[in-house]
């Protein structure tokens, strides 16, 4: 049950920080700069300014999600019921302000139409794809809350879809305007690692989510099925790294970015002994976020030295 029924007064600004949940777009940044890289490593440069959209675009779609799921599980009454903890559960901020519940609502659809007009841009000047990847963008996120959460494998892989495909694959076709195999085993790695980060963190809401009807992976399957889940996505991002270093579909710098596969080796013994209890489930959520954040910057910083 969550503690934040006392109302606070807090300001506008302090309201949209908190509902855009900014601590948690690191890994957006970091999947730009993995875009990036790959582009650079084809081209040998870098056009700056189309970077900077391509960021601020990206920024905008993952803020615009946050914002809409805090709105939406406000209303549903989830996020007086949720558990919540330092990587689950949301930000907290409505329930304890809800009069800024219509600036959330409203904050998500500008922040959505901001990067939908960025990636028009982008798709004129890049090429047709991205129209594809940028239509996909949007459908997750005008639906993730509201229709992907009630259906355990669309919302298994909608992260995966954002991250690998939306962001990764989509900011290196649109600073090169072509798809690369290097490109490919990115997107797939980060999608694959995307997608276990929202299922570990699903781990101890199960409840509150099943009551406010959604219908995931934990919720449908149970906490062993959502174990090995994650064990073989976690495995597979692993697995598509080596292969794509050994079949020289990445630089061989690139094989630095297999360090982080020890947190996930220590994080074994916490999932599989206490799936269900959610305070020895934080620090496994915690080297997972570290794992999905640090593999991706090291195979950025190995694509570009490789």
């Amino acid at each position: 049950m969550s503690t934040d029924s006392k109302h606070i007064s807090i300001s506008p600004l302090q309201a949209a920080v908190g509902v855009m949940r900014l601590p948690f777009l690191t890994l957006t940044v970091i999947c730009i700069f993995l875009g990036a890289a790959l582009a650079y490593h084809e081209q040998g440069s870098l056009d700056a300014l189309r970077v900077i959209f391509i960021l601020i675009a990206a920024l905008s779609a993952h803020a615009s999600v946050n914002a809409l799921n805090e709105y939406e599980d406000f209303k549903s009454g989830l996020d007086m019921n949720t558990h919540r903890t330092p990587f689950s559960g949301g930000s907290g901020t409505l329930p304890r302000s809800p009069q800024y519940a219509a600036l959330a609502k409203w904050l998500g659809i500008i922040l959505s139409l901001l990067s939908l007009g960025i990636g028009a841009w982008l798709a004129y000047i890049s090429g047709p794809w991205l129209w594809v990847l940028g239509a996909l963008g949007l459908l997750l996120i005008w639906s993730y809350t509201s229709i992907l959460n009630k259906n355990p494998w669309l919302c298994l892989i909608a992260p995966g879809v954002g991250f690998g495909a939306c962001i990764v694959v989509g900011s290196e076709y649109a600073l090169t305007g072509g798809f690369s195999w290097s490109g490919l085993v990115s997107g797939i790695t980060v999608g694959l690692m995307a997608s276990s980060l929202l299922l570990l963190n699903q781990f101890p809401d199960r409840e509150a989510d099943a009551d406010a009807g959604r219908d995931h992976l934990i919720i449908r399957y149970g906490y062993e099925t959502g174990v090995k889940v994650l064990i073989g996505m976690l495995t597979a991002a692993f697995c598509f790294l080596a292969t794509g270093v050994l079949w020289k579909a990445l630089p061989l710098a690139a094989v630095i970015s297999l360090v982080p596969s020890g947190l996930f080796i220590r994080m074994l013994p916490l999932i599989l002994d206490h799936p269900n209890n959610t305070e020895n489930l934080v620090p496994a959520m915690r080297q997972n976020v570290l794992l999905v954040n640090i593999t991706p910057l090291l195979l950025g910083i190995g694509i570009i030295f490789g």
